[in-house]
């Protein structure tokens, strides 16, 4: 199976809440604030799901993403740390982190270092941020491994979207399945991830399902979705006929498993058109079967 419940999603039966995207980041629970040094990580909370992340900055092209991702802490709420500065510090944060945001060049030959060394320590998920403008759009083919994924992050895409990508992605990989998002402002990256273990689609309604053609194509997973969950999320500034998000949604029933559920996840109360049955608010899951 491309799409497998690894470790540390194997206790995703537990979590009796499906947050919209808009606010995911908001249930987190392993809050660790910065201290003088960068990151304070005698804190060990876990997140409710059991996911531990952070951010390690690589190379010169790392270094504008993470001062960015710092001074955007309080949105993302992970430690960032750069490996040539903070060495001693990544090896005990990497220690106790299942999915590591690695920001910098996959060219950059200390890239293998942190490799090795997240490898070592049984670092689940590398995701790696690309500041390579020519990569766009062809990210999925640079994916090394099922334990990497690379998420293009370039000068036209503003550093400080860094920050929304992390908590979109953090949050959805928590998720057992496929996972397709509408996020207008950063289409561009998320429909760049190509992640052998978990999918993301950037679904625009109005291009959705060329978006998941496009995919489908690319990837070949859509049938061998083991999770069978499929979540997409909508823009509330972008509402769109139903008739667009029935279509979108018909789509996806012809490749998913049968027993799949698929749930719209609206980023504000009322987003979704009013009767949508598989809208999701305040955290219930209609029709889910759950």
């Amino acid at each position: 199976m491309l799409i497998t419940r690894r470790s540390f999603v194997s206790d995703m039966s537990r979590i009796g809440l499906l947050v919209g995207a808009a606010s995911i980041m908001n249930g987190v629970s392993f809050l660790m604030p910065r201290a003088a040094d960068g990151v304070d990580v005698n804190r060990d909370e876990n997140l409710d799901f059991g996911l531990k992340a952070c951010v390690v900055g690589v190379g010169q092209a790392g270094l504008a993403i993470t001062s960015q991702l710092q001074f955007d802490q309080p949105a993302h709420r992970l430690p960032v740390m750069h490996l040539d500065r903070d060495h001693a510090l990544v090896s005990r944060v990497l220690a106790s982190s299942h999915l590591v945001f690695m920001a910098g060049s996959i060219k950059d030959p200390a890239l293998d270092a942190l490799r090795t060394l997240a490898a070592d320590l049984g670092v689940s998920l590398l995701v790696l941020f690309e500041d390579m403008p020519e990569i766009s759009g062809i990210a999925h083919s640079l994916s090394p491994s099922d334990r990497e994924c690379v998420v293009p992050l370039n000068r036209r895409t503003e550093f400080g979207m860094a920050s929304t990508v992390i908590s979109e992605i953090y949050g959805a990989l928590a998720l057992p399945g496929l996972v397709c998002m509408d996020f207008a402002d950063v289409h561009d990256v998320l429909s760049g991830i190509i992640c052998r273990t978990y999918t993301l689609v950037a679904a625009d309604i109005k291009t959705g399902i060329r978006v998941f053609r496009e995919r489908l194509d690319i990837t070949r997973t859509l049938s061998k979705v083991d999770g069978g969950l499929v979540i997409l999320s909508t823009d509330h500034n972008r509402q769109e006929p139903l008739e667009s998000y029935l279509e979108f949604e018909e789509e996806l029933h012809r490749h998913v498993r049968p027993d799949a559920n698929i749930f719209w996840c609206a980023n504000v109360l009322g987003a979704m058109p009013e009767g949508f049955r598989m809208t999701v608010i305040a955290g219930q899951r209609p029709n889910s079967g759950i």
